[in-house]
């Protein structure tokens, strides 16, 4: 039994790749994004390694090259899956289902762990590869380095495990206990990532600094992070000493968390915390129109989830993120504005096609009609026309996304002068291709939908509607640049003349969706089955 529950969490792993009929669709596109998701991850540690060994290749600290890679393997193994082992093994769905059933809970609870640990050995190689190759180049491994190194790497993710069951376990009863649990677990979800994405923007002045002061460094990590040190003096020195210590560190801690979380593992999934009461004071009861129903409830269920507000949302983050830097940096941008002087007319453009990039990572309407999954029936049943169904389906796209584009795109205002037409345009530009997303959202997922998922994750991750809105969200910022950069060189047509031509490619573009959303779209809906 517990060759076949791990068998079907790999299966869902990449259950995303095959459609309802098992033929596999889009494979050669996800594997194309796999792959050059790896490549950019492994060329930015790659980056990270080799400016390391340059700084401390020459010097008594080449320990403190390895500390560094343990550091960051750990850190991306463990925000990578803290999350996805809060929901996998202490919030799933199929957890009583599989209770009910004369299956060990030891065998439910190592199957779930074996299916975080591989994701956890894959982010831990995408740092330890690279800075081993690097080290094997300018630093030469000895025979018993390279030997600790490569059995140190496989035991890393075990610790980062460790501390993704405890912290999961203990965010899952932190939520649980609170009235807005999801909140909660977005706003750690939120500064997980916030400091993830911080020190990805700003490594290479914390490497500078560690260079710079790599032997007071080296003291603090050999005193407060004895892990780092005997991880980093093993594949440097070749210590057996430091190996065996370092093993230890990371083997009893990863033992101690699955012996606790065995013991009180049914325990823990079938108590129900229970969040405030509220009392029910009555009053007079609201009605509303079904379209008005259907668009709250497309909402709820969006900002009742973290994993769909953190997934499918985390654009909206990097627009945000975007127009606060610019605002803060803003005299840094005003010195590099006058530079470069006649190319500052361009300013806003380039503000532009920075918002709709940011903004294509943003795909919450991609999912909403997989998610209904069983029940579809549902909305197909209620006396409302299929087009106000679908259109219900993109509002919590274009309610959360436009307020957020429109006052990023207001906050860049300040930063820059530019003619009455531009400061119009990055409003009007962004809003719109805003509502252009949320339809090509449900479009796609009304051609692409994913019924036969087990937990919410994987329709909205693993879907082919998701992965395919990233790409084609795109293209609307791909076409701007494109066209953009066409006739700023060309000189044919002013910039401010060119922003009004794409402002009405885009309204164009998003009323002839709306048609056929009207039209087909209603009558694909209407024969939509979910078997």
């Amino acid at each position: 039994m517990l060759k076949t529950l791990i068998k079907l969490r790999i299966l869902e792993m990449f259950s995303g790749l095959r459609t309802k009929k098992g033929r596999s669709l889009g494979v050669a596109g996800m594997i194309i994004l796999f792959f050059f998701a790896g490549l950019s991850f492994l060329f930015l540690f790659g980056t990270m390694a080799f400016a390391l060994i340059l700084g401390l290749g020459a010097t008594d600290y080449k320990w403190l090259f390895f500390g560094i890679m343990a550091i960051l393997s750990f850190m991306l193994s463990f925000i990578g899956t803290v999350f996805m082992t809060k929901q996998q093994m202490f919030e799933a769905k199929d957890n009583h289902a599989l209770l009910s059933m004369p299956i060990k809970p030891r065998d439910i609870l190592i199957s779930r762990v074996l299916s975080i640990g591989i994701m956890d050995y894959a982010l831990c190689l995408l740092i330890a590869f690279p800075f081993g190759v690097i080290y094997a180049i300018f630093g030469r491994f000895t025979i018993a380095g390279a030997l600790f190194y490569i059995l140190g790497v496989l035991l890393i993710p075990l610790i980062a495990l460790a501390f993704s069951i405890f912290l999961g376990w203990l965010i899952a009863a932190l939520s649980n206990k609170f009235k807005y649990k999801n909140f909660v677990s977005l706003v750690f979800s939120t500064i997980f990532l916030g400091i993830y994405f911080y020190f990805c923007f700003s490594w290479q002045d914390r490497i500078e600094d560690l260079i710079n002061h790599g032997e007071e460094v080296a003291q603090v990590l050999s005193k407060y992070l004895t892990p780092v040190y005997h991880f980093g003096n093993a594949a440097a020195n070749g210590s057996l000493l430091s190996f065996i210590i370092f093993a230890l560190i990371c083997i009893v801690p990863f033992v101690i968390a699955l012996v606790i979380v065995a013991k009180n593992f049914v325990k823990i999934i079938t108590t129900e915390r229970g969040a405030a009461k509220i009392e029910y004071k009555g009053g007079e009861m609201k009605s509303s129109s079904a379209f008005s129903a259907l668009s709250s409830m497309e909402l709820k269920r969006f900002t009742s989830s973290s994993m769909y507000m953190l997934n499918a949302g985390i654009g909206l983050l990097f627009v945000l993120f975007l127009s606060i830097f610019a605002l803060v940096k803003k005299g840094e941008l005003l010195a590099v504005l006058n530079e470069i002087g006649p190319f500052a007319d361009y300013i806003v453009p380039v503000m532009i096609a920075a918002l709709l990039y940011l903004s294509s990572f943003t795909i919450i309407s991609s999912a909403t009609i997989s998610l209904d999954g069983k029940t579809l029936w549902i909305p197909k049943t209620l006396p409302i026309e299929e087009d106000k169904v679908l259109f219900a389906k993109a509002f919590p796209h274009i309610a959360i996304s436009l307020p957020v584009m429109i006052v990023s795109s207001l906050i860049l205002e300040f930063l820059f002068s530019a003619s009455f037409i531009s400061r119009i345009m990055l409003v009007l530009i962004p809003a719109v291709v805003t509502v252009f997303n949320a339809l090509l959202g449900v479009i796609i997922n009304l051609n692409v939908p994913k019924f036969n998922w087990i937990n919410e994750a994987q329709a909205v991750k693993q879907g082919m509607a998701p992965f395919l809105a990233m790409i084609l969200s795109a293209v609307p910022a791909v076409l701007f640049t494109l066209l953009a950069v066409l006739f700023g060189v060309t000189g044919i047509i002013s910039m401010d003349v060119y922003l009004i031509i794409y402002l009405l490619i885009a309204v164009l573009g998003t009323y002839l969706q709306y048609r056929w959303l009207s039209r087909k779209g209603a009558l694909k809906f209407r024969r939509l089955q979910n078997n």
